[in-house]
């Protein structure tokens, strides 16, 4: 198993959306999401997990991600910190996984968080487990949506997140750039990913997540392969 950028390609990369995780509401500083999902074995699979966290208070940071117990290169973490209010956080992560099909997940913060989510996908013949750009984007005001740019290579491979911390139970209902994949809500802390495979090469391509209603403090990461 290796933790480094790799030259992987072998053709067209491919992109799968493999599952999410149910919610969890624990109280701590640290959440394991049991036997994750990996998908189908090969020697080219890069595991890629999209992480979500809030709670009711400023100030955290995510500090790790590991699965099987090695740690996930963290591509792009994108936080919004409001005094006295919210810290919501969300960030891409990845490895590449040659075996197995399912993996304990472990994501730290540096205090205590409240609302944990994870979502995972499976890219093979990538060019590089680099990423080709990344973007953070954070809403310190309460909006409705959150939206971004980011340039995209040829047979790109997109996947944003997006996490934020509401006054109701709505979920992020519509997205654009991207196909939704998953839009949870465990509280008043919604969250969502969603992911596109095969695209051409655009400078830049938009992207947003809109909530079904209310408003909100928000982080959105989002990175690019091919």
């Amino acid at each position: 198993m290796l933790t480094f950028p790799v030259t992987l390609f072998s053709g067209a990369a491919t992109l799968t959306f493999l599952q999410a995780e149910t919610p969890q509401g624990s109280a701590t500083t640290s959440v394991t999401f049991s036997s994750v999902n990996l998908g189908t074995a090969s020697a080219d699979r890069y595991i890629v997990v999209v992480a979500g966290v809030a709670v009711n208070t400023a100030g955290r940071t995510l500090t790790s991600v590991t699965i099987g117990g090695n740690a996930m290169t963290i591509h792009a973490n994108a936080t919004t910190s409001v005094a006295l209010s919210d810290t919501n956080i969300s960030a891409i992560c990845g490895l590449l996984v040659t075996a197995g099909t399912s993996a304990n997940v472990v994501v730290t913060c540096s205090g205590t968080m409240s609302q944990w989510y994870c979502r995972t996908y499976a890219m093979t013949g990538l060019a590089s487990t680099t990423p080709t750009a990344t973007k953070t984007t954070s809403a310190t005001s309460a909006v409705s949506s959150i939206a971004d740019s980011i340039n995209i290579p040829g047979n790109g491979l997109f996947i944003f997140g997006v996490q934020g911390d509401t006054s109701n139970a709505a979920t992020y209902n519509a997205v654009t750039g991207a196909v939704l994949n998953s839009a949870q809500n465990f509280g008043t802390m919604p969250s969502a990913s969603a992911s596109q495979s095969g695209l051409s090469a655009e400078t830049p391509r938009s992207y947003s997540a809109t909530l079904a209603a209310g408003t909100g403090h928000m982080a959105m990461a989002a990175a690019v392969w091919n």
